[in-house]
């Protein structure tokens, strides 16, 4: 078995060269098998000796113009660092381009769905030039300068189309763009044709001149950017058509000019869905998804190599049934747009790894054609097609297989999947006896099948004839591979699953082969362990065998070659495969636990850095493609613990050092040196830990033996094994406690080593650590500190404090202990993710230090940096309103902020405390940015006069969290009596997408708790969750969604709107501004509670806007509900407690309960409204009522039927429906005796009104002249008695009017 060896490192010079031979002897009988270094060994008899042994820039002038331009404050440093004191730096005003392109949103899908096709066609991304060979190119035609920014861009292209580049902004070298350039070149007044007037240079000689320079680069970008989206239709699909580039920026001294930088940036813009962290960064994961899909489908290919042609088409069967899911919803919506035939989508769906993207059964048959496509088969008369018709009486569509046999069979992956009518494989390579012809229907395996006139047209009726039997070469091949599996438990390795005849397996001249470095591995058949292999698509069981090739950790790049060979058969070849290859495909699928990506990554690393030590397959790193790659963080101190002990003496023997091997196995090597007069033989070795006797080897040098402890597991690298030595007499006995983690220990302590060895150690001691989480294990180590005063660890992780203090520490104390404890020894445990404050103090209770320790998990994830928030001006404490007096936070919180734009960490923590903020300084939030604050933690607004602001701005970004804390604005410290203002707000969202708000109280704002709106160019926010959060007080509404689509409002509760507020004063007030939209808005499990108006008012202002698709779902109304103007309204379980004001309909649902006693699963049997209103007869008018249909004063109720008393009177009238004359839609009696009806109705007006029928008695009913007022009253039907609904107005005052908004006969269930 190959592996490599690291040079000894004797303890004494004196027995280096023995030492050396013991190592090189080991190399020479194991062929490089062992990493050996000698460790701390002691020093003669019984003495223990420690020794060691063996670009752009942001010219936005305005925050608003975000959208248009492309900030990075690089390219003005490096500007500004180029200037020297010899030289005067100018500035002309920037320009940006806007997208005149008059590329929509739709031109850009149109666009991505062509890239897709050319995409799976291709399998690369190729570019499908509109102009064909070049002839037509938008390109020829421009003019030398436009020409060469084209080209510059022209070469990200495929990049950034497929995925493999975020930025979207480009350097165009000035050589480029002026002949003969040369770097820093300096251009004469004389050549720019400045005449100097006063022999200095004036400000106009100096803009005369820049206006000259600037002439030199000149640009139409307008014009670049045209002839890239027509050169490049399709591999331009995710910009929008914007274009910038920067300010012009020169430098000038009495001799000349020059350009300050020797490019000029230049950006294009990324259309809003395909955008990342800010306009000119693309979001590759969703540009990535269409490559990523294309490389799954070929390696599916690539893996089905080896096996026989049915044996491929089954694989792919079941590929297909594992990687996607039948959309259920899509098939049943009746949607042409979501069933239809869709081309390259349905491709991407089957192969993307998201199991969000569902298809229905066109993309089934097409992705199992397209597999197909790809697959060259053994028999060249193999076609697969696709057809479509009916099934069951439905639309369907499934695939023809024209067979080596030349006959005709049916597949139908969609209900091959599990679940479906043909699960597991009852419709794959099937027939039909009964087959008539293709213009008929036939049945398959009791499911009736026809082909529709499309298919009939495109094949001919032999095309289209099944075979009369199911197809009959499904024998399987003789020999193959089913599965691999990465071997972790003892030795790193691949395990491969082989399906084989039993008598093969039993032959003693059959074996199975790895080839690794051009070494073998050769392994008897007959010693496969048997298993059964179950596929999760099917739930078929196959019986395998299952064989181990086995791989140093310097091998995992390698190609394993694996083989079946027998003595009188041909030799079968199976895939070739590595460990980084399994490792890349697990880590690639969407399913992964956090706990195996970590292990996996961690597998890498520590394959690439050994290696790098051994120098071997540096060429290509095990840890390619990986983001962090960095084990720098890791010392000594992280591992202290680990520290090998020794008891004892043993006259004769002494310990001579310790060696790690590392192996596909992870061994230790104890070695020791026996003195001249004794034998070996004398000793006892065992093995403590486990009660094994362990037998001593000569090594090459004189006296010197080791003995091996084998079978590390990756997850036991931390676990101390026990070596004792025991004389034959049984007087002395010696023991030794050793782990590889205390090799480490030694290493990274030790001065001397290489680096290449420490960074192999740190690798290996954050391997051992991921391995431990990933089988279950307690934590072995902490993380890797963030910064001098910084610790991060998981739960269960600890960390021994050595904290470099003045003074020696007396105690240790923990803020927050229920997070991370520390001990008396000032040893840090991490509980349960959050953070706590560890303090160091003297004997005179003086602090030493102090130490931010953070427990990582969901919010925090494991291993990223954070910047972290002093504790600043007290602390805040659980419900506390108190403000400190002094201190403002505005200045950190931003600059640091502007640090995070750089640093490339992307999460802010604020311990517990409080933070004081200026209103109108606000915090900004970049795009992938995540702002933790800890229980405690509360961000105040300064007391102002300022009536806009908001604390938090969430705006134009992508991917943005805020988890945790208090967020009080300034309301209670306003210094002025002004209640005029609405636009304070506590945390608002403006233009941006994938936003998640959790764990937040927001209270106490000017204006609104959270407000989630658009940019100043219309774009709506996207895609925004608030959870488990509180917001009360706020002086305009709790929370407004006034621009979004896609928003979900989750376990949260909406109080306490101040009696003195600012309207419209609700809980949760969805109106659209001007033509503005609101759409798929979730409102579940929330709770209102006195708020002043609404607990959710749905209103639009504008004829033009939109409120549609919103969902109240089980929440907890105490307060009235509006919906004014919403469209496709629903409430689910839902219980309103006030007045529910409905100018549109709800759908009820679920037990919803109003305050009336309305409940869901009444059902709605008939409706009168304001149209249908003249119907019926008048009751007691004698000419003092007045009824007509009318429009409401208030324009946004619409139509009512207006009750009015003309006259004072004895009669009380009103209007009178006689229900027997009412039918239901199918035409039967509305009303059945015996059933209980309920009378729901809506409406305003002055006196005491009432409804009542001819059967029952009064019902009062007092509504308000000012908004309509839903009540009801109840009636069960008495057979043969006529009825009558009527109307009435109990009062006989003169002038006293009713509206009749709508009124519903619900049938009570």
């Amino acid at each position: 078995m190959a592996a490599s060896l690291l040079p000894a490192v004797p303890v004494r010079a004196a027995q280096e060269g023995a030492l050396t031979s013991a190592v090189e002897e080991a190399s020479e009988e194991a062929e490089e098998e062992a990493v050996e270094t000698d460790r701390n060994a002691e020093n003669g008899g019984n003495a223990e000796n420690s020794g060691n042994a063996a670009d752009g820039e942001n010219f936005a002038d305005d925050k608003e113009e975000a959208a248009k331009t492309r900030p990075d404050e690089d390219v003005e440093s490096e500007m500004n660092a180029a200037s020297t004191d010899s030289y005067i730096e100018g500035t002309l005003d920037p320009e940006v381009i806007d997208s005149d392109a008059d590329r929509t949103e739709e031109d850009c899908d149109q666009a991505y769905e062509e890239y897709l096709s050319s995409l799976f066609q291709t399998g690369d991304g190729a570019s499908v030039y509109s102009f064909g060979d070049g002839t037509y190119s938008r390109r020829n035609s421009l003019p030398e300068r436009e020409r060469a920014v084209y080209d510059e861009i022209e070469k990200a292209l495929p990049d950034l189309a497929g995925g493999a580049r975020e930025d979207a902004n480009f350097q165009i070298p000035i050589s480029a763009l002026v002949d003969g350039y040369t770097d820093g070149q300096m251009f004469t007044w004389e050549e720019l044709g400045v005449t100097l007037s006063g022999g200095a240079v004036t400000e106009a000689d100096a803009q005369k001149g820049a206006e000259a320079l600037k002439a030199k680069v000149s640009v139409d970008y307008a014009l670049v950017r045209d002839a890239l989206m027509a050169d490049f239709p399709y591999e331009t699909y995710w910009t929008d058509g914007g274009i910038a580039y920067g300010s012009f920026r020169y430098a000038y001294n009495q001799t000349g000019m020059k350009f300050s930088k020797d490019s000029i940036p230049v950006s294009l813009r990324v259309e809003y869905k395909f955008r990342g962290k800010d306009p000119y960064t693309i979001d590759v994961t969703k540009t990535g998804a269409g490559q990523k899909a294309a490389d799954k489908a070929r390696s599916i290919v690539e893996a089905a190599g080896d096996r026989s042609d049915y044996g491929k088409l089954k694989y792919y069967l079941n590929e297909i049934c594992d990687l996607v899911d039948y959309n259920d919803a899509a098939a049943s919506s009746g949607n042409p747009s979501e069933t239809d035939d869709r081309g390259p989508w349905n491709l991407l769906y089957v192969f993307d790894g998201d199991p969000e993207t569902k298809v229905v059964c066109e993309g089934y048959a097409e992705a199992f054609q397209y597999l197909c496509e790809l697959t060259t088969f053994s028999s060249e008369k193999i076609e697969i097609a696709s057809v479509t018709g009916q099934m069951n009486g439905g639309g369907h569509k499934w695939n023809l297989a024209h067979m080596e046999d030349g006959k005709n069979y049916l597949i139908d992956v969609t209900n091959c999947d599990e679940g479906a009518a043909g699960y597991p494989d009852r419709l794959f390579l099937v027939g039909c006896a009964d087959y008539t012809d293709a213009s008929h229907v036939f049945t398959v395996n009791g499911i009736s099948y026809g082909y529709d006139a499309d298919t009939r047209e495109l094949f001919s009726e032999e095309e289209l004839k099944l075979s009369d039997t199911d197809y009959s070469g499904k024998e399987k091949d003789a020999i193959s591979l089913c599965a691999n599996r990465l071997s972790l438990t003892g030795s790193i390795g691949v395990q491969y699953y082989i399906e084989m005849p039993e008598e093969v397996q039993q032959d003693p001249d059959t074996f199975v082969c790895f080839e690794v470095d051009g070494r073998e591995q050769k392994k008897a058949a007959s010693s496969g362990e048997k298993m059964t292999l179950t596929y999760p698509s099917t739930g078929k069981n196959v019986t395998v065998y299952e064989y181990t090739c086995e791989v140093a950790a310097s091998q995992m790049t390698s190609d394993i070659h694996a083989s079946v060979v027998q003595a009188d058969a041909e030799t079968t070849q199976l895939r070739t495969y590595s460990v980084k290859q399994y490792a890349d495909n697990r880590l690639s699928q969407s399913g992964i636990s956090d706990k195996e990506k970590a292990l996996l990554q961690a597998l890498e690393n520590y394959g690439a850095y050994a290696q790098a030590y051994f120098n071997r397959n540096t060429d290509k790193p095990a840890n390619a493609g990986l983001s962090d790659t960095d084990v720098s963080s890791i010392a000594a101190g992280d591992i202290q613990s680990y520290v090998k002990t020794t008891a004892g003496s043993m006259p004769g023997l002494s310990y001579y050092g310790s060696s790690l091997v590392l192996r596909s196995q992870t061994l230790l090597r104890h070695y020791f040196r026996l003195e001249d007069g004794h034998d070996i033989g004398e000793y006892t070795f065992r093995n403590e830990t486990s009660g094994v006797l362990l037998q001593p080897v000569k090594t090459g040098s004189k006296n010197l033996f080791y003995v091996e402890i084998s079978d590390r597991k990756a997850n036991e690298l931390n676990t101390a094994y026990t070596v004792s030595v025991q004389n034959a007499e049984g007087t002395s006995n010696w023991k030794l406690s050793y782990s590889a983690m205390s090799y480490a220990y030694d290493t990274l302590k030790g001065e001397g080593e290489s680096e290449a060895l420490q960074n192999l150690m740190r690798a290996l001691v954050i391997y051992s650590d991921k391995a431990e989480r990933y089988f279950d294990g307690s934590s072995t180590i902490s993380h890797a500190t963030t910064g001098e005063n910084k610790l991060s660890g998981v739960p269960g992780d600890f960390y021994d404090m050595k904290l470099a203090s003045a003074g020696t520490v007396a105690r240790w104390e923990s803020s927050l202990p229920q997070y991370v404890s520390v001990s008396e020894e000032g040893r840090v445990r991490f509980l349960k993710e959050g953070a706590s404050w560890i303090k160091a103090y003297d004997a005179d209770g003086n602090v030493l230090q102090t130490c931010l320790a953070c427990v990582v998990g969901e919010d925090i994830p494991e291993g990223v940096d954070f910047f972290v928030i002093p504790q600043l001006y007290g602390e805040a404490g659980g419900g506390q309103n108190e403000e400190p007096e002094v201190g403002d936070s505005s200045a950190v919180l931003r600059d640091t902020v502007e640090k995070m734009k750089s640093s490339g960490i992307s999460v802010l923590f604020l311990p517990q405390g409080n933070y004081r903020i200026y209103p109108t300084v606000s915090l900004p939030l970049l795009g992938g940015m995540t702002l933790i604050m800890q229980d405690g933690a509360k961000l105040h607004g300064i007391g102002s006069t300022e009536k806009n602001y908001n604390l938090i701005c969430i705006r134009d970004v992508s991917n943005v969290k805020v988890i945790g804390g208090w967020i009080e604005g300034d309301l209670q410290r306003r210094t002025t009596s002004d209640t005029g203002g609405e636009g304070g707000m506590g945390i608002g969202i403006y233009g941006s997408d994938n936003v998640e708000i959790r764990n937040v109280k927001v209270s106490h704002c000017w204006g609104d708790g959270i407000y989630v709106g658009e940019t100043p160019n219309k774009v709506p926010s996207t895609n925004v969750v608030i959870s488990n959060c509180v917001s009360s007080e706020n002086l305009r509404n709790n929370m407004s969604i006034v621009s979004a689509k896609q928003v979900r409002v989750e376990a949260s509760s909406f109080t306490d709107t101040p009696s003195n507020g600012k309207d419209p004063m609700m809980g949760i007030d969805i109106e659209p501004n001007d033509a503005g939209t609101c759409r798929k808005i979730t409102i579940s499990n929330c709770t209102f509670r006195n708020n002043r108006q609404a607990g959710i008012g749905i209103i639009t202002q504008n004829a033009a806007a939109l409120a549609d698709e919103i969902t109240i779902d089980h929440c907890n109304l105490e307060d009235s509900f509006w919906n004014y103007s919403g469209t496709n309204v629903t409430l689910k379980g839902t219980s309103v407690g006030g007045e529910a004001n409905l100018r549109r309909v709800v759908s009820v649902e679920d037990g919803t309960v109003f305050n009336e006693g309305t409940e869901a699963e009444d059902v709605l049997v008939a409706e009168l409204n304001p149209a249908a209103a003249g119907a019926g007869s008048s009751y007691n008018s004698d000419g003092s009522m007045s009824a007509s249909v009318a429009e409401d004063a208030d324009a946004r109720y619409g139509k009512v039927l207006r009750l009015k008393r003309t006259t004072t009177g004895s009669k009380k009238g009103g209007r009178s429906y006689s229900l027997s004359q009412l039918k239901t839609t199918d035409g039967q009696n509305l009303l059945k005796a015996g059933k209980e009806y309920r009378f729901v109705y809506s409406v305003k007006g002055s006196g005491e009104w009432g409804i009542q029928t001819s059967q029952t008695g009064w019902y009062g009913c007092l509504p308000e002249s000012t908004d309509f007022k839903v009540g009801a009253v109840s009636y069960t039907a008495v057979s043969g008695s006529p009825c009558n609904l009527m109307i009435t107005g109990k009062s006989l005052t003169s002038g006293m009017w009713l509206d009749l908004q709508w009124l519903r006969i619900y049938e009570v269930k």
